[in-house]
């Protein structure tokens, strides 16, 4: 009687440890956990041409989920402190649109080109999107 109880109590065990083993090392608990989805922008690289120096420029750069799943963006950080980056921290739901608010100010004159970084729960994560122009001097 005592044999069977162990071998119950062993089968248990291993079937404990084999389901806890799965569950840590699956991908399919990450993407129940972590669904991805995929973002599309229309466009990824926006030119302001000529701005007078000391001012402010800004555009927008618009989004779609194209994918499955909610898109979450998580953070989005430029290269360049004079590059801010605003954006909805609210899910956006399939087959939804939405956008970035990027605003430059313009203090020093000529070529600039700044990168945007969109870090999100898409497939394509990190995204980088892009702006640049030509800074004029102040008359």
């Amino acid at each position: 009687m005592k044999i069977k109880y162990a071998i119950v109590l062993f089968l248990v065990f291993a079937a404990s440890f084999l389901l806890s083993y799965f569950l840590r090392n699956s991908r399919f608990v990450e993407k129940l956990l972590n669904p991805k989805t995929t973002i599309e922008y229309h466009n990824t690289v926006y030119d302001f041409e000529d701005i007078p120096q000391n001012k402010e420029a800004a555009t927008y750069f618009v989004y779609s989920n194209t994918g499955k799943s909610s898109l979450i963006i998580k953070k989005i950080t430029s290269n360049c402190g004079c590059t801010v980056p605003k954006w909805s921290s609210a899910k956006l739901k399939p087959n939804s649109k939405d956008s970035i608010l990027v605003c430059f100010d313009a203090e020093e004159t000529g070529y600039f080109s700044k990168a945007i970084y969109i870090i999100s729960n898409s497939e394509s994560s990190p995204d980088a999107l892009y702006i640049e122009g030509n800074v004029l001097e102040e008359k």
